[in-house]
């Protein structure tokens, strides 16, 4: 993949993030990759921008697969993870409290907070330690970030709705 990680051609080239229509087609592609996993009863638990490369022709990968787990159960509802794995700053509050266990739910939260990355050049509470990160995720100020951001009205309601559930 030619063209690196979309983490370092957003640090070199968009330090305030990707414009809307290049994250759609970049989230529409990385889906792919998820949802295939989830089908064959992985989950990835890192999906972020320094894991998503892209090709010289602009196709996109997922990649990193190193904490990625897999169980085998009939019952996709009783599929139920343990332990921490990923990123401080992509990971699920469920994963974080991993004694409760965690489905696939947690890829759909790191898509999210890469949607957030993406738009704004780099994740929620980044500017903090990454362990302090993982507490604030359950308090206020996480919150307040959606709300505070900068240029919020270049993003589409659609987009706004999107990411509303992170």
């Amino acid at each position: 993949m030619s063209g690196g990680s979309l983490q370092s051609i957003i640090s070199s080239s968009f330090p305030d993030g990707l414009p809307e229509p290049c994250i759609a087609i970049v989230l529409r592609e990385t889906l792919n990759a998820p949802m295939y996993l989830h089908d064959q009863g992985q989950v990835h638990r890192d999906i972020k921008a320094g894991n998503i490369l892209v090709a010289s022709d602009g196709s996109i990968k997922l990649s990193d697969f190193d904490v990625s787990a897999s169980i085998y159960e009939p019952n996709p509802s009783s599929r139920k993870f343990n332990g921490v794995a990923g990123t401080p700053y992509w990971m699920a509050p469920e994963v974080i409290h991993s004694h409760t266990g965690y489905s696939f739910k947690a890829d759909i939260w790191t898509f999210g907070i890469t949607a957030l990355e993406l738009s704004h050049g780099r994740p929620p509470l980044s500017h903090l330690p990454p362990s302090k990160s993982l507490v604030m995720k359950f308090a206020t100020k996480f919150q307040d970030y959606r709300k505070n951001t900068k240029d919020k009205s270049k993003f589409s309601k659609n987009f706004k709705e999107m990411i509303k559930v992170v």
